[in-house]
């Protein structure tokens, strides 16, 4: 599958944005499955399109001086299992590559493989892990 990728701010508007994203924050469907998703002013989202539009998967990082923190990565129910998640992450490890990551997440596929991909389990948080990746590890 070919993904086009679009970023917010940057290539779209706040109402494009929330055109695509909107029912990820409002629908109780949605907010159970991401019971932290907010938009903070800090947050850069990255949304992956089809070529037809249809918006397949999303994700926000911050920067904090030397390290990024990559928020909860959101795969589309029906593109599941289809390695997408993979595909993303492994993009971001080279775009991220110079800085240290760290990521919270309860989902068990997520952790699996950000751990494949070298994050280490640094602390817990109730049901939630939190998980870093140091430059050059």
């Amino acid at each position: 599958m070919i993904l086009n990728i679009k970023c917010y701010p940057g290539e779209l508007s706040e109402s494009e944005f929330y055109s695509h994203v909107g029912k990820y924050f409002a629908e109780r469907k949605y907010r159970k499955e991401m019971p932290y998703l907010i938009n903070d002013t800090d947050y850069k989202w990255v949304l992956y399109f089809k070529n037809n539009g249809e918006l397949v998967a999303f994700y926000h990082y911050k920067f904090e001086e030397d390290t990024v923190e990559l928020g909860g990565l959101y795969v589309v129910e029906e593109y599941r299992c289809q390695g997408l998640a993979k595909r993303i992450m492994n993009g971001q490890m080279s775009f991220f590559d110079n800085y240290t990551m760290t990521t919270t997440s309860n989902n068990p596929i997520i952790l699996k493989l950000r751990k494949k991909l070298g994050f280490v389990e640094r602390s817990k948080r109730g049901s939630y892990f939190v998980l870093e990746k140091k430059v050059g590890e």
